[in-house]
């Protein structure tokens, strides 16, 4: 009888051992975190599972990395809008944010002029620096001064993403610091 316990827990250690490199699922088992940015969650070594750009632990949002999001852009959710013009707000401020990395880190936040029918957007481009640190996303004005980013999903529409034309939207977050803030949709191709 010990000798039968004995083969059956090596052939699980073993059959361990061959899915498993360095303590982590071999890629069979477990999507590379760079395999299509945005494709339902993800794992990678420090714990983190992504979504679609957004750093999840213990079940929680706790930070947007711009360089996984399908779009470098996020724009303010219509939900979001109408409740700005329920409060009479003439401006949404940062309506839209894109994020550039290739020339360094910098975002660009565009405010919007609200009308009953249809809004729009005018010059009013803002650039910010943007670090990731600890887990964490900072703005900075001027490049000495950080604010860390709030972050957490408001509506996560996988698997029935909503669509806009050629567009998905996969989720919505609240993204806030002391410059602006509102609930952003994260969009992707179809």
């Amino acid at each position: 009888m010990k000798y039968n316990v004995r083969i059956i827990v090596f052939i699980i250690l073993c059959f361990f051992m061959v899915m498993c490199k360095d303590g982590v699922p071999a890629k069979s088992m477990n999507k590379d975190i760079n395999d299509n940015k945005s494709n339902v969650s993800k794992f990678d070594n420090s714990g983190l599972i992504w979504k679609y750009g957004v750093a999840c632990k213990n079940g929680e949002a706790i930070y947007l990395d711009p360089t996984k999001l399908d779009r470098a852009t996020l724009y303010l959710s219509p939900e979001y809008i109408k409740k700005l013009k329920i409060k009479n707000a003439k401006i949404a401020k940062a309506s839209e944010i894109s994020f550039e990395w290739q020339n360094g880190n910098y975002l660009y936040v565009y405010d919007s002029i609200l009308f009953p029918e249809q809004d729009i957007d005018y010059d009013s481009k803002k650039k910010y620096s943007y670090k990731i640190e600890n887990e964490s996303l900072f703005i900075s004005e001027n490049g000495k001064k950080w604010d860390q980013v709030k972050i957490r999903i408001v509506k996560d529409f996988s698997p029935n993403f909503k669509k806009y034309g050629d567009e998905k939207v996969y989720m919505v977050i609240y993204f806030g610091c002391k410059w602006f803030e509102g609930e952003y949709e994260i969009i992707g191709p179809l």
